[in-house]
């Protein structure tokens, strides 16, 4: 109740979920218990569960194991898993249209883009800055993808 009368704007609440999910793999993997609880405090703060999803997906794609295979089949699979977890993270589906993902980058860069957190610690700033990044990172992989399949 507290964070909710304090934290009016959905990107601090976003922002503070991002900051519990670092914590929660700073051992290298995000436990199934640690993103349950990710997923209810994202519901308490009334996050909408898209919203839930993108900040999860963020964590999950940095504690996907690493195939040190290099054949096509394992490369194919990884690009997949790649493409998967932007789409998530920009909360599309995998098939959408070049224009679906771009109104949800536009979204996503409006909710959580670090000038809204000019005012707050560097380490806010940072946070914020890092989410940014990955946000346009899976948009430029969507798009890349998108635009070679047409």
């Amino acid at each position: 109740k507290w964070l909710n009368f304090h934290l009016k704007d959905p990107a601090q609440k976003s922002q503070l979920l991002y900051f519990l999910g670092g914590l929660s793999v700073v051992d290298g993997s995000l436990e199934p218990r640690e993103e349950k609880m990710l997923y209810d405090l994202g519901q308490l703060l009334h996050l909408s569960l898209a919203d839930i999803r993108s900040v999860i997906s963020m964590y999950q794609r940095r504690s996907a194991p690493n195939d040190s295979t290099t054949n096509s089949n394992s490369e194919k699979a990884k690009l997949l898993q790649m493409i998967e977890q932007a789409s998530s993270m920009l909360n599309v589906s995998t098939n959408a249209s070049i224009d679906e993902v771009k109104k949800a980058y536009r979204r996503m860069v409006k909710l959580h883009h670090p000038d809204k957190f000019m005012g707050h610690s560097e380490e806010q700033q940072q946070i914020a800055h890092e989410r940014f990044l990955h946000i346009q990172r899976a948009y430029e992989l969507l798009e890349k993808c998108k635009i070679s399949s047409s």
